[in-house]
């Protein structure tokens, strides 16, 4: 699996869009993506990384491995679940339970 930096630059190569443009798309700056685009920055907050999918019409199955390959990184949960479980306390026993039975 590739690192987030270079999943970036690819999706912004297919879809043919400028660093400057992304950025106004985002509301970053153009220095923030050039720096998401070398890896000095490592991936964004979840918020960002939510409006990035949706600004690269990522979907699907590409959408949940490219919130994969960020949590990956940043060693965290994939920012679509997390925001799904964030909001539904009912689930959050039954994700213990499952964390219990491991």
């Amino acid at each position: 699996m590739s690192k987030f930096n270079t999943f970036l630059k690819h999706k912004l190569e297919q879809n043919k869009l400028s660093k400057n443009k992304f950025a106004k798309m985002l509301g970053v700056s153009p220095t923030y993506v050039g720096d998401m685009i070398r890896g000095t920055k490592g991936p964004p907050d979840i918020e960002l990384q939510i409006k990035i999918a949706d600004c690269l019409n990522i979907l699907g199955s590409e959408r949940d491995n490219f919130f994969n390959r960020i949590a990956k990184e940043k060693n965290e949960i994939p920012c679509d679940i997390y925001k799904k479980v964030l909001l539904n306390e009912d689930k959050w026993n039954e994700i213990r339970k499952i964390l219990k039975e491991k």
